[in-house]
């Protein structure tokens, strides 16, 4: 069944109050028109009646679509025990109500989420009539191959090394060709340097030679 509460809200930004309605337990086959105000989260905004601010409310609260045959407890979830109490029927323990029912019709869907996000997201998943288990498998192989992806692009490839060691090992032999260049032209260079000075001091012996002769 649907229960209720009225509460005082105090608004964050005109410090206003107002009150709004808290739901300790919502069934949609009572209350067909909340349906709708879950997903769109409307059924948790207060609206200020001072200055218009919409401030979201977070309570907890068990959600309930029998036509479907799921519940969602949403809340903290060491409040296990509240989870239990309110999931209860006619005065049986949980296992033996969820027994009960599966005598009649198919068996119920039962989840505990604490997280508003994942509360929704529930929802849409038993909207479309897929079975979350197996989303949330889908979710952790695809975190994982991203992981794995995203691994692969920071690490490099065994292809990459042996380019970036080959492309290291050229421009090395480039440098090391580079410096024999240099080395031989120098030694060219002083080569003929030498055999110029070689050449000029034997032109200046043959001419004092000369010149001695003829004063003789």
């Amino acid at each position: 069944m649907t229960s209720t509460r009225h509460v005082r809200v105090t608004c964050p930004s005109c410090h206003a109050q107002g009150d709004f309605t808290v739901y300790k337990s919502i069934n949609t086959k009572e209350s067909p028109a909340l349906k709708a105000k879950v997903r769109d989260g409307s059924l948790f905004q207060f609206v200020c009646p001072q200055c218009g601010m919409k401030t979201t409310v977070d309570y907890p609260f068990l959600y309930h679509q029998p036509e479907d045959h799921y519940m969602i407890n949403y809340g903290k979830l060491e409040d296990g025990a509240k989870a239990l109490e309110m999931l209860r029927g006619k005065g049986v323990a949980l296992k033996d109500w969820a027994t009960e029912m599966e005598k009649t019709t198919r068996p119920y869907v039962l989840r505990a989420v604490d997280d508003r996000l994942a509360f929704r997201e529930k929802l849409f998943i038993f909207d479309a009539g897929l079975d979350d288990r197996l989303v949330e498998i889908y979710k952790f192989m695809v975190c994982y191959q991203y992981a794995a992806a995203g691994k692969a692009r920071s690490t490099p490839t065994s292809t990459q090394t042996r380019k970036a060691i080959t492309a290291s090992s050229s421009c090395a032999a480039k440098r090391r060709s580079g410096s024999r260049i240099s080395r031989a032209r120098s030694t060219t260079r002083s080569t003929r340097s030498t055999q110029r000075s070689s050449a000029i001091s034997g032109r200046r012996s043959l001419w004092w030679m000369r010149r001695g002769r003829g004063s003789s």
